[in-house]
This record gives structure tokens, sequence and C-alpha cells, in this order.
């Protein structure tokens, strides 16, 4: 086996260069005087690889879904950054383009997956709906 299994998913690989890329922009935004934006940029787009290898690490499908929804979740805010970011002036609209761009192609992958998980956890057994043969 891998020793870092999260590595063969695509959206792993996406969001880590998401991430890479948004903390290039933090840091000229931290040189721009707001280090305050450039901190949650970082924390949003740095939590989106991380939720995904911790996926990876994880035995049982109801908590790897909730670690995909945070993912994606943390994908969502950090749009709303972008859009902050671009409102303030600090990027120009190609810059904005690009990196949402990305941020959006992570957010469909991490949909693909959870939709996919969600079919295979709605079909595991509860206390509720036992498997009954």
């Amino acid at each position: 086996m891998a020793r870092h299994p999260y590595r063969v998913s695509k959206a792993w690989h996406h969001g880590q260069k998401l991430a890479v890329d948004i903390h290039e922009l933090a840091t000229k935004l931290a040189g721009l005087g707001d280090a305050e934006l450039a901190a949650s940029l970082q924390r949003y787009a740095n939590m989106v690889p991380a939720k995904i290898a911790a996926s990876q690490q994880q035995v049982s499908k109801p908590e790897r879904l909730l670690l995909y929804r945070q993912a994606r979740g943390a994908v969502s805010q950090l749009q709303v950054h972008l859009l902050i970011t671009r409102d303030r002036r600090h990027i120009d609209h190609k810059t904005h383009a690009k990196l949402s761009k990305q941020a959006v192609k992570v957010h469909k992958t991490l949909s693909k997956l959870i939709k996919k998980l969600y079919r295979q956890v709605d079909r595991l057994p509860t206390a509720e709906n036992p498997v009954t043969q």
C-alpha cells in the first residue's frame, strides 16, 4: 500500500495546488497590510487537502463523508474570501478568475466524492435500518 494513499486522489491534488497558489497570494496580501484576510485565505485553503488526507485515514464511511463535507465547506469559505480579496482590489479579475476556477474544480470533485460515498453510507445498516435478507 502507498505510504500516503491520499496522494492518489484527484481531489487532494486539486486542493493541494489551490492551497499552494493561495499561499502565494496570501504572502502578497500580508505585505500589503491585510494580514487578517491573508490568514483567512490560508486557513481555508490549507484545510482542503488536510481534510481530504485525513479522510483516507478513517475507517468509517460516515467519518469520511463528514471530512469531505468539511473540505467542501472550506472551499466555499475560500470562494467568499476570494471575492472579498477581489472587491478590495488586492487582485485583478484575471487572477480572481484563475483561482475561482481552481476552487470550483475542487468543489465539483468533492461533490462527486460526497455523492458517491453518500450512496454507500445510505446503504449501510443502522439500528433503525438493519440489513434483512
